[in-house]
Formats: C-alpha cells, sequence, structure tokens
C-alpha cells in the first residue's frame, strides 16, 4: 500500500516528518464506523488515492473528505488544514446528513484551574448550606442555553445514576443542545473560559445532531 511505504521513507513528499490523520467512513449510516489511520505521503490527491485503496472505494465513485465541521478538503486548502491526529470524515456530499453521532480525537492538556478549580464558584455561594442545587442549577442553566436555539424537539433530563461499576452516584443532565465543537472544547478545558463567556465560534461541529456539552460542578469539599 502506498501509504505504508510512505510511512516506512518517514518523510513525505514535502520533506518534513509524515503526519498521520484518522478516519471514518460515514457515506452509509449501516456501515460500521471504523476508524482507519492513514499516512500523509503528499497532497491531496495522494490521499484521496490511498483512501479509495484503504476503504474499497473505487477511483470513479463521488465522494468528499470533510473535517469534523464540515471543511472539504481540496487541493487548494490541503495544506492548511491537515494536522497530525486530526479525525476525517468520508461522506457522499458535503451537506450529507447523519442520523448517529461518530467519533474524533481530542488531545490536549486541560488548565489545571479547569480541573480543580471547577465548580468552586457554587460551592461557595451556597455559604455553607447544601452545594448540590446550586451546582445542580447551573448544571440546568448550561442545558437552557445549549438547547435555546434548537430548531426541533428541545429536551433536557435529569438522571440519577446508581450503577457501581460505573463509579460513586452521580446526578447526569443531559440534553440534546448543540454542544461544544472541538475548538471549543479545547478552549474551555485549556483556558477555563465558557463556550458562552468565549463569544462568537466559527469552528461548530455540525458533522451530527447528537453533540455534548461540558460543564463541570464541585458538590463539596
Amino acid at each position: 500500500m502506498a501509504a505504508e511505504q510512505g510511512s516506512r521513507e518517514g518523510l513525505h513528499n514535502g520533506g518534513g516528518p509524515l503526519l498521520t490523520v484518522f478516519l471514518f467512513d460515514r457515506r452509509l449510516e449501516e456501515s460500521l464506523c471504523e476508524e482507519k489511520s492513514l499516512r500523509i505521503r503528499g497532497g491531496y490527491q495522494e490521499l484521496r488515492a490511498d483512501v479509495c485503496e484503504t476503504f474499497g472505494i473505487r477511483p470513479s465513485e463521488a465522494f468528499v473528505i470533510s473535517t469534523t465541521n464540515r471543511k472539504q478538503l481540496t487541493d487548494s486548502n490541503f495544506n492548511g488544514i491537515i494536522k497530525d491526529g486530526i479525525t476525517l470524515y468520508i461522506l457522499n456530499r458535503i451537506d450529507q446528513l447523519l442520523s448517529s453521532s461518530t467519533q474524533e480525537r481530542i488531545n490536549f492538556l486541560p488548565h489545571y484551574d479547569t480541573l480543580i478549580k471547577s465548580g468552586s464558584y457554587e460551592y461557595y455561594a451556597s455559604e455553607g448550606q447544601n452545594p448540590l442545587p446550586f451546582a445542580l442549577a447551573e448544571l440546568i442553566d448550561n442545558s437552557l442555553s445549549a438547547t435555546a436555539k434548537n430548531c426541533g424537539i428541545r429536551s433536557i433530563q435529569i438522571r440519577l445514576l446508581f450503577d457501581e461499576s460505573q463509579g460513586k452516584p452521580a446526578i447526569a443532565v443531559i440534553d440534546n443542545g448543540k454542544g461544544m465543537s472541538s475548538v471549543q472544547l479545547k478552549n474551555w478545558a485549556v483556558y477555563r473560559l465558557s463556550k458562552f463567556r468565549r463569544g462568537s465560534e466559527v469552528d461548530r461541529l455540525d458533522i451530527t445532531a447528537f453533540i455534548f456539552g461540558v460543564c463541570c460542578a464541585q458538590y463539596g469539599q
């Protein structure tokens, strides 16, 4: 396989180190969404040829290669989009609707405040009272904001989880809002800024209607 040959050489045609991309074939909903990796050995045409070989696609078949936020790969934007570890989707067309969620690789180092201080406001706002209602109110408010612009049904569920195999009992607030893109999630975790405080964000994760939101709350010290 051409991609494997490029891997052994260790360099692509541009002289730099080989990059690895991860792909999901989402052309057919009933197809298995198995992740496959490819090494970049050249430009867009080389990647398209390797995709055809790896996924058993005839070169004459019409398909597009897209990022998770629906940017179609072309010869002109290839170098500006392709990064090591990026997740790509194979679609019939760029506006193809997907009825189920898929995966995306996200790799970053969260800011320590995100891990340690998330929920501190709710804890201290309780002023010695049980902080759980304050934390729960924050999660519900997040879901209300996330579903405010839904075109269809607005769904917010509060679930009590008591599955010991999954850890301690927990309360989960689940909604069908748009949620965060991978870029927004990284910004929130690295800089500890919410998606609402960061203002406008052009890179929305529109590849599927089932996206997650993130909001942490700390119930006690």
